[in-house]
């Protein structure tokens, strides 16, 4: 057994493990991480964008100016203490009521609030680019409309505007906003199996995060570490990184701890120890018994499904499947929700259900055409021969046109 690490959240491994990139980000869900509800890759997956904890002390009775004010006020849009945004640009308008600029990241600042609130990401993303329209070189203005197109599943416009956001932050030595652009960048790596750059991008992240002592991001994308290592078969390396993190008490530790449970069960269950993974996977009976429709919830029932499979309680397996499978579509979680349909295709196979087993699979199939997924060519005629031999003709294409009509209703969302 390999000597486990320091818990020093902090400490950045001292050797990338062999083969290993910055693949599995599981940032979909910062909004729940903030709220106790997270997955993690990360991620990624929730889903929202960038929280933490980033917080400045004024003395009691300090005046600030409006410059001031703003900084402080982009600061924590760029940590997502949406609330605290709001405060501060009021206190700026308070300084000058007519400047323009203000007046419109204030009402981004609501907007987003509200989004937290439960208000729609259309309008958060309205008031976002109506700030990029009037104020092109605004750079809250660039992270925001990149965090919108994430949470809309704008796969390429988020990669542009987070691009030019990351250039003017690294221009301006702004490190929060560095910070928010890169995990947007993070996720659209992950998302397109560019391991490479989602590394590069993910340690750029940790030393943004490191250089702000904000312990909260720092213990965020080591998790995303450990799962792109899980997601890379460094297995090892993913089993230290999610002990550490049980060590973590800072900001939604219990959150983190539910974050690192489940990377620890699909450790397990990817070393072939069921019966491991099974005790960890009881520490989050709490996750996966909740109402929760965030990615740690999609993720645990993900791993419970695969092992109730391995474990031949097939029935069993695909009405978890099944339910993470609708989380990770909540989620808009492409590269999860196609990994999905491909256990639930292969647990249908087993039960010698060969109908659903092709419709699951040309639907993941679609799926991965669609979004230009890397492993589509996967999807070949030879594999679909298996299922030929099991049904009947018109049945193979009625599985098929189901498969296709599932992958198409998901792509319209």
């Amino acid at each position: 057994m390999a000597k486990k690490k320091s818990r020093k959240q902090s400490a950045r491994p001292q050797q990338q493990p062999q083969g290993f990139n910055f693949g599995r980000f599981y940032r979909h869900n910062k909004n729940q991480i903030h709220k106790g509800l997270i997955y993690a890759i990360a991620v990624v997956v929730g889903i929202s964008v960038l929280y933490g904890g980033y917080h400045l002390v004024v003395n009691w009775g300090a005046t600030l100016t409006k410059d001031e004010y703003v900084t402080l006020a982009r600061n924590a849009m760029y940590q997502g203490e949406y609330d605290k945004a709001v405060l501060n640009y009021h206190k700026a308008l308070n300084a000058d009521p007519d400047d323009k600029m203000i007046q419109r990241e204030h009402f981004l600042a609501r907007s987003r609030d509200n989004m937290s609130r439960g208000s729609s990401v259309e309008l958060f993303h309205a008031a976002a680019q109506q700030l990029l329209t009037e104020f092109p070189n605004s750079l809250i203005a660039k992270v925001n409309v990149a965090q919108a197109l994430e949470l809309r599943g704008d796969v390429a416009g988020m990669q542009a505007q987070a691009v030019a956001a990351r250039t003017q932050a690294m221009a301006t030595s702004d490190t929060t906003a560095l910070l928010a652009a890169d995990l947007v960048l993070a996720t659209y790596y992950r998302t397109e199996e560019m391991q490479d750059s989602a590394f590069f991008i993910g340690n750029e992240a940790l030393d943004a995060a490191e250089a702000l002592n904000d312990t909260f991001h720092i213990a965020l994308v080591r998790a995303g570490l450990g799962f792109a290592a899980i997601r890379l078969d460094s297995l090892s390396f993913a089993r230290d990184v999610f002990e550490d993190l049980l060590g973590y008490n800072g900001e939604a530790a219990a959150s983190f701890h539910d974050v690192a449970n489940t990377g620890l069960a699909d450790y397990y269950h990817r070393s072939r120890m069921n019966d491991s993974a099974r005790v960890i996977l009881h520490r989050l009976d709490h996750v996966i018994n909740s109402d929760a429709a965030d990615g740690t919830a999609a993720y645990a029932l993900h791993i419970l499904g695969r092992v109730l499979r391995d474990s031949g309680q097939l029935d069993s397996a695909v009405t978890r499947l099944s339910q993470s499978l609708a989380t990770w579509q909540g989620l808009r979680s492409v590269v999860d929700v196609i990994d999905n349909l491909n256990d639930l295709a292969a647990t249908y196979r087993l039960q010698q259900d060969h109908f659903n087993a092709r419709k699951y699979f040309m639907a993941a199939g679609n799926l991965a055409k669609t979004f230009e997924y890397p492993a589509k060519d996967k999807y070949t005629a030879d594999m679909n021969l298996v299922f030929l031999k099991g049904l009947k003709s018109e049945d193979y294409v009625r599985a098929g046109e189901e498969g296709k009509t599932l992958a198409d209703n998901f792509a319209r969302r």
